[in-house]
């Protein structure tokens, strides 16, 4: 004799079901939230390296030369400074 399949049955019970989100929800989350800390982590390395180059721009030759740095340095203090 076989079984009938049906009488085994259980209801579904899945971490959504618990209040819980399921795992594939937990993971897109998970990646989510590192993908915002990416972007921002980013966002804020390029306004370091724009607020570099426009401070050392609007520095006068006389106070570049005082700090030893050249105009053509600018460019790659801010990358360093930005550690891009």
């Amino acid at each position: 004799m076989h079984k009938n399949p049906a009488s085994n049955y259980m209801p579904n019970v899945t971490a959504e079901t618990c209040g819980r989100p399921a795992k594939g929800r937990a993971q897109k989350d998970k990646q989510m939230s590192r993908n915002t800390n990416t972007l921002t982590s980013r966002f804020r390395r390029w306004r370091r390296y724009r607020e570099t180059i426009r401070e050392l721009q609007g520095l006068s030759g006389r106070e570049l030369q005082d700090l030893g740095i050249s105009r053509a340095d600018i460019g790659r203090l801010a990358r360093e400074a930005a550690s891009l």
